[in-house]
This record gives structure tokens, C-alpha cells and sequence, in this order.
């Protein structure tokens, strides 16, 4: 936390920041289940298809055998190529045999194919201290009857990734954004390839928190009370409790090692007689640690 550490006695106005930094541990990495779904529609063919077979080859040989991995496609329907799969060597060549032989034709039916690479995920038996994850690879070219942002992805993060310089970037930004934990990438050209898979990669086997959750609670000063103005999060989704309108909790979905996040709390003190140390803000966070709950609280003096 960074802030002021003593304010008037008046009524007035404080700033709180608040900062949460991923530990950069050296414990083993739980496994990945990344499910692939690509675009196949027509527009996808010649350079861009070439661009995202270049990018699945890349993604393949990152995982390893704690990792599973499941490749969808559509076009003007969906089609899953194969389940989850653990990555060992051998399964590694019948994944890029299937990358490799990927053709593009058809329509564009975004919406289809996520909804298939969420039940890939919904169909697992085993699912306990594992990370989840969507890579969606399109131009982002939807079919007019069709619309990807209208689904709900629960607490999936997906990470959007358009591909060419006249893609369209509204659809996969949306669906993003509208994910815990999502990032949209912009692919122009085959040298942005690898670099936009690699931090995504860098990302997702090196979480150290998941389902990540901060709360901020205004507390008592005498008998009067603190009041929340506004929490500033970014983007990420707020939640005002009904049962407590002076608590906000923030969902930032992972955290990464090393990664820091900010929050700025806006309060608002009321005027006090005499001096005196107190608690002005709560501030509660809980995370899973390999599907192990952790929370963890502390009190803001003022």
C-alpha cells in the first residue's frame, strides 16, 4: 500500500493504492489445458492460414507432458480435431500432422466454434489444479447470423488473436475483454507470430495466482464511517455488494509471476475532534493456489 500516512482532522478527501505483486515461484507449474480454436473460413487462406499454422507449431512445442491440448476448427460450423490430449512426444507429431494438414474454405462462424472450445472444457473428467485457457485464432470476419461477444465464457480467460492487416478487431477484442483474464493480440504479419504466442505462453506457465479477488470495505472512524467514492481497476469487472454498499470487489482473474496489478481507492474521511490512530479501509484478497483457496486480509490505518 501506498499512501498518506496521516490526514486532517476535518472532513476530507484520500487517495489509497493498493498493490498486489505475483511471487515469482520456484514451485512446480500446474498443468495446462489449452484448448485451440481455429478460424478455416475462406478468408482465412493463403498467408493467414500459413501465419497460424506457423503459430500452432510454435505452441506445440512449448508444452510439455503435464499439458493437455485439444484443437477445434470452424468454418461454417465447428469441428473438434481432437480431445485433450497429454503433449508427450508422440502425441506432439499427431498434433502438428493435424496442424499441417488444415485447410481453409467456407464460412465464418466464430460463434460455433467458442461455444465448441467451452464444451471441451465443460466435458473434462479431470479438471483439479489445472489452468484453463482458449487461444482463439480468426480475422475476426463473422458470419452476419452469428455473434461471438453474446457468449458467456464464465471464468475461462481466452485469448483472442487477429490475424491479418484487414482484420477486424471488434469482434476478438470483445470477446477479451468480456473474459476473466483475457488479452486480444494483433497479428499483421508472420513476424508477429511468435512473439504475440511466446507472451501468452510466458503468461500461462507462470501463474501464480488464479481466480484472483480483492475486496475493499470502508471501516468505522468513531461514529461516523469512511465512505468509498470510486475504486479505479482499469478494466477489470467490479462488483458492489448489495448487502454492503461500502464494498467493492475487484475480479482480476490470474496473476502472473512478478506481474504487479493496481488499484486506487478514492475515500472519503468525516471530520474528527482529536487525533488518533484508526482503521479506515479493509482490504481482503483470495486466490487459488493450484485449486487450494487462499484469503488474506489486512486493515488500513489512517
Amino acid at each position: 500500500m501506498k499512501n498518506n500516512k496521516e490526514a486532517p482532522l476535518e472532513e476530507n478527501d484520500q487517495k489509497v493504492m493498493l498493490e498486489l505483486t505475483g511471487g515469482d515461484s520456484s514451485v512446480d507449474r500446474p498443468g495446462l489445458d489449452l484448448v485451440a480454436v481455429l478460424d478455416l473460413s475462406g478468408s482465412m487462406s493463403g498467408e493467414k492460414i500459413h501465419q497460424m499454422k506457423t503459430g500452432m507449431q510454435f505452441v506445440i512445442s512449448k508444452l510439455c507432458p503435464i499439458d493437455r491440448f485439444s484443437i477445434v476448427t470452424f468454418h461454417s460450423s465447428p469441428e473438434r480435431m481432437c480431445p485433450l490430449r497429454q503433449v508427450t512426444q508422440a502425441s506432439q507429431r499427431e498434433l502438428r500432422e493435424i496442424v499441417d494438414g488444415l485447410r481453409a474454405w467456407g464460412g465464418t462462424n466464430i460463434e460455433a466454434g467458442l461455444e465448441t472450445g467451452l464444451k471441451v472444457l465443460t466435458d473434462r473428467k479431470v479438471s483439479d489444479e489445472r489452468v484453463v485457457c482458449i487461444m482463439l485464432i480468426s480475422d475476426g470476419q463473422q458470419n452476419r447470423d452469428t455473434d461471438a461477444t453474446r457468449i458467456s465464457v464464465g471464468n475461462v480467460p481466452v485469448y483472442t488473436f487477429a490475424f491479418g492487416k484487414d482484420a477486424y478487431s471488434e469482434v476478438l477484442n470483445t470477446v477479451a475483454a468480456k473474459s476473466m483474464g483475457g488479452m486480444f493480440s494483433f497479428v499483421a504479419d508472420i513476424d508477429g507470430v511468435t512473439i504475440a504466442f511466446s507472451q501468452c505462453l510466458a503468461g500461462l506457465l507462470t501463474i501464480a495466482a488464479r481466480d484472483l479477488h480483492l475486496t475493499v470495505t470502508a471501516s468505522r472512524v468513531g461514529d461516523d464511517g469512511s465512505t468509498i467514492q470510486k475504486v479505479t481497476t482499469g478494466s477489470y469487472l467490479q462488483t458492489q455488494h448489495s448487502d454492503d454498499p461500502g464494498s467493492v470487489t475487484v475480479a482480476f482473474g490470474h496473476l502472473y509471476n512478478k506481474e504487479v496489478r493496481k488499484v486506487i481507492v478514492y475515500l472519503s474521511l468525516p471530520a474528527i475532534e482529536s487525533e488518533r490512530s484508526t482503521d479506515i479501509l479493509k482490504v481482503t484478497y483470495s486466490y487459488n493456489r493450484y485449486e487450494r483457496p487462499c484469503v488474506a486480509s489486512k486493515e488500513k490505518a489512517s
